[in-house]
């Protein structure tokens, strides 16, 4: 990848690994909705963005054979500058319409409790963390995958069309 321009003075991407000692386990915020992630090696690599005046930090991670542990990456993004885009599963068991065939079940979580638990993650957890970016993101998206079809265009607000409360209740 080229060198990033930044003011003119170009930027080169250091590629270097720093042991994290007594590292946290990842994930481990909501036990509830996951088994925290604990791996023997964390290492710190340098931020892959670094915007100046940076208002959201995010640290992302991956796994890394090569390291044989977990690569944790911080970035510094300008908000106003920042696309978040959440896409939902598949939207099975959520209340919104289509519900788990018993007795066999179906895709998603493969569950209805773990449908469940999936809904009920997004409105704790997913749904918060989207309306504290509201009006401070460029841009905030909660997608669903799929053509419109008439039941999500019932349920769902899109970028044409923001359904009644009627539409909802008949969807």
């Amino acid at each position: 990848l080229p060198a990033q321009e930044t003011g003119g003075v170009p930027r080169a991407y250091r590629n270097e690994l720093r042991r994290i000692e007594d590292a946290s386990p990842l994930l481990a915020d909501y036990p509830e909705f996951f088994e925290p992630i604990i791996e023997q090696a964390h290492y710190e690599a340098p931020a892959i963005v670094d915007d100046e005046g940076a208002d959201l930090h995010v640290r992302a991670w991956r796994f890394s054979y090569n390291a044989r542990g977990i690569i944790e990456m911080p970035n510094h993004l300008n908000a106003r500058n920042t696309a978040v885009i959440m896409v939902h599963p598949w939207g099975i068991d959520d209340g919104q319409g289509w519900n788990t065939p018993e007795p066999a079940g179906v895709a998603d979580f493969c569950t209805k409790e773990k449908n469940h638990l999936a809904g009920r993650h997004t409105r704790e957890v997913v749904r918060p963390l989207l309306n504290s970016l509201r009006g401070r993101a460029a841009f905030v998206m909660y997608s669903l995958p799929g053509a419109k079809d008439p039941i999500r265009r019932k349920l769902y607000r899109s970028l044409s069309h923001t359904p009644t409360e009627q539409d909802r209740k008949s969807g």
